[in-house]
Formats: structure tokens, C-alpha cells, sequence
């Protein structure tokens, strides 16, 4: 956004990828995550195709880092962290 000007500057829609972002008010089944895990899924639809991932806990957060850029992150939506079909948790994206 420019004020100034009065005008909203948009990009390409490649632009709106996201390859990571931070979960809070985690909840992990079984012990907690405490070290980082690669080879994971997530998902932030019920109905969406797994994402492939990598999960960084640190305290109170965890980074998720995404392979491949994803569109339709948003901050509030829940993120379902998977090994293969079996649920690890997860938490909720928050504002980048």
C-alpha cells in the first residue's frame, strides 16, 4: 500500500508463496517434539493434499518449513502436523 499516493501496488501471484512460517499454542500427541523433524507432512485445510515439511520446536513456537512455497497461508488457521497418517499435533499459524 502507498498512502501517499493513494494506491495499491500488487505483484505476480508466484509472490504470494510461503515457505516458512511459525505455529503457536502448539499441542503435540505423546511426548513432545523437541527436536527438529524432517520428512513430515502438514496440512492447514482438512481437505488439502499433504504438504511436505520439516518441523523446528523451539519452546513456545515451532518454524515449519515448507519444500515447496505454498499459497493460502494465513495467520489463525490451524496447521495439522502429520507422519504419514498418524497425527503429531500441530498448532496455529501466526502472524508473520
Amino acid at each position: 500500500l502507498d498512502a501517499k499516493t493513494n494506491r495499491v501496488i500488487v505483484g505476480p501471484k508466484e509472490a504470494l508463496g510461503r515457505s516458512q512460517f511459525n505455529i503457536t499454542e502448539l499441542n503435540w500427541l505423546g511426548d513432545a517434539l523437541a527436536t527438529p523433524v524432517d520428512n513430515i507432512t502438514v496440512k492447514m485445510r482438512s481437505a488439502q493434499t499433504p504438504i511436505a515439511a520439516r518441523v523446528v520446536p523451539t519452546g513456545d513456537i515451532a518454524v515449519v518449513e515448507l519444500v515447496d512455497p505454498y499459497q493460502g497461508v494465513a495467520p489463525g488457521q490451524a496447521c495439522v502436523v502429520y507422519d504419514g497418517e498418524r497425527v503429531l499435533g500441530g498448532g496455529w499459524i501466526a502472524a508473520a
